[in-house]
């Protein structure tokens, strides 16, 4: 840039990252009609419905959408699964196995280019241990896809059987990367109450919180009311709800005068994993990875030097000081805020000749200079 030739302030230019998506939703289930493992995008129910019908004989998927929009999502791609029939055609009456999942995950990568939440409503006639299999294999999916898991817990009674079986349920899982909500809610369709799981109006809330708050506010609390539905399956008062936060298990609770409440913010790693035993973190780290690693990508069109890492410290200063002065970290200076690196002391001489660029990101989410770090590893020219 040549030097200026007025007096004035003058910006140096530089990548701008433009912040990514964070409420895109994923469905996943069994419906009676609509295309087969092919993931088909709405931004209304009605969309929805015209491609995947409404008829819930199949499983939840149809109520769990229409729950996403009336709670405030904006956004989601469905997707259709069935097996073939000894007749050789789609049979919506045989339940989904893992192989159906797996396929439905390849077509994701081919056809979605990007999405932030992932719900599995539950088919008619799976069982238990299918469906823990299946998110499971979900779980590690949405780690590699930068994605969040949304679970419906299984129909448990009480607090008390949810603790007692909470454990075998996570074994498989990524916890980080997913949370799990109880109990059903009921709904009332033609006069007549049904029990649906919850993850479908809790991506809803995601998105609704998201858009007039930020990611980085939890989706509980009183703000998190659940619209479209008429009460819960399960009732639980405060000392169930502890007993449920003792194992980070989301409750989803009646209340007097304030309607049905998401009243938990917990990933499935409850208090074993720092910071990311709450969901607003680990979906704000994951925010900000994606957009850094989307919003850098010019790199691979540049030679690894010192200009490089200049501009991608600058990039990405600017991008996490505007969701500083947004409110996503609490700290009262940016220094104690974040911090990014990029440099000799991330990258060493074999990584420059090798073509590849390391930074390190640095985010206090919930208490001042304590650091949540993301470490990104780019392409450059070299």
């Amino acid at each position: 840039m040549p030097p200026p030739r007025v007096p004035g302030v003058f910006a140096r230019p530089t990548h701008a990252i433009e912040p990514v998506a964070t409420a895109v939703a994923v469905f996943i289930g069994t419906s009676r009609r609509g295309p087969v493992a092919r993931a088909r995008q709405c931004r209304d129910y009605a969309t929805f419905a015209r491609i995947f019908g409404e008829d819930n004989r199949a499983g939840e998927l149809p109520r769990q959408v229409r729950l996403f929009f009336e709670n405030g999502g904006t956004e989601c791609f469905g997707m259709r699964l069935a097996r073939r029939g000894a007749s050789g055609r789609w049979s919506y009456f045989a339940a989904p196995r893992l192989a159906d999942y797996d396929a439905a995950f390849r077509a994701l990568d081919a056809q979605v280019d990007s999405f932030n939440l992932m719900i599995l409503p539950p088919a008619t006639g799976q069982g238990a241990a299918e469906i823990a299999t299946v998110q499971a294999a979900a779980s590690r999916y949405c780690r590699q896809r930068r994605a969040f898991l949304l679970m419906d817990a299984p129909p448990w009674p009480d607090a008390t059987t949810a603790a007692a079986e909470i454990a075998s349920l996570r074994s498989g899982l990524v916890l980080e990367s997913s949370a799990i909500f109880f109990s059903r809610l009921i709904v009332e369709e033609n006069g007549t109450r049904t029990a649906v799981g919850p993850a479908g109006a809790i991506a809803g809330i995601c998105a609704r919180i998201d858009g007039t708050r930020g990611v980085w506010k939890a989706p509980a609390g009183v703000d998190a009311d659940i619209r479209g539905v008429v009460d819960v399956e399960v009732a639980l008062d405060d000392a169930s709800s502890a007993v449920l936060n003792d194992r980070a298990i989301n409750a989803v609770r009646a209340f007097p005068h304030r309607g049905i409440l998401s009243w938990g913010a917990r990933t499935n790693a409850g208090d074993a994993a720092g910071d990311s035993r709450y969901i607003p973190t680990r979906r704000l780290a994951l925010f900000i990875e994606e957009s850094l690693t989307r919003g850098l990508a010019w790199t691979v069109s540049e030679p690894d030097a010192a200009p490089l890492w200049t501009a991608v410290r600058e990039s990405a200063g600017i991008f996490l000081h505007d969701l500083f002065r947004q409110g996503a970290f609490p700290a009262s200076n940016p220094r104690d805020a974040f911090f990014v690196s990029c440099g000799p002391d991330t990258t060493t001489a074999a990584d420059r000749a090798g073509g590849i660029l390391r930074a390190l990101i640095g985010f206090a989410p919930t208490r001042p200079a304590e650091f949540v770090t993301l470490a990104l590893t780019l392409k450059t020219a070299s």
